[in-house]
């Protein structure tokens, strides 16, 4: 029997960052994912949501309170400062402000392989 891989939605400004490994460290309010894990990178916004665009391998996860975060957080999250990490939140969670108190699970990961469309890339 296959096994399903799980996945991990990202907005579509994040595709170049992940295969970059500009972004290596992603925020999430729930999650089944652990540490060890290889999910499956999906748009999870715009005409290309649900397109996979990689495979990553989970290095580490941890809980962290928002208002902890730090500039360290914030350039591992892809976004450079605390402002537009407000902005990207507030973005998927549906306008709603981060909570410094809360408790959140901090992912950080590889980028192992980018799936390209064949004939891509090809010399």
């Amino acid at each position: 029997m296959k096994t399903l891989m799980k996945t991990l939605e990202f907005c579509e400004q994040f595709i170049f960052p992940i295969l970059t490994e500009l972004k290596t460290q992603t925020t999430l309010t729930s999650t089944g994912i652990q540490k060890g894990d290889c999910v499956q990178a999906v748009i999870g916004d715009g005409i290309y949501k649900g397109m996979r665009f990689a495979q990553l391998t989970i290095k580490d996860r941890y809980k962290k309170k928002l208002g902890d975060f730090d500039s360290t957080d914030f350039m591992l999250e892809g976004v450079f400062d605390k402002a537009r990490f407000v902005e990207v939140w507030e973005k998927v969670h549906a306008g709603q402000s981060p909570d410094p108190n809360a408790s959140v699970n901090v992912l950080r990961f590889d980028c192992t392989f980018s799936i390209q469309r064949k004939g891509e890339n090809e010399l």
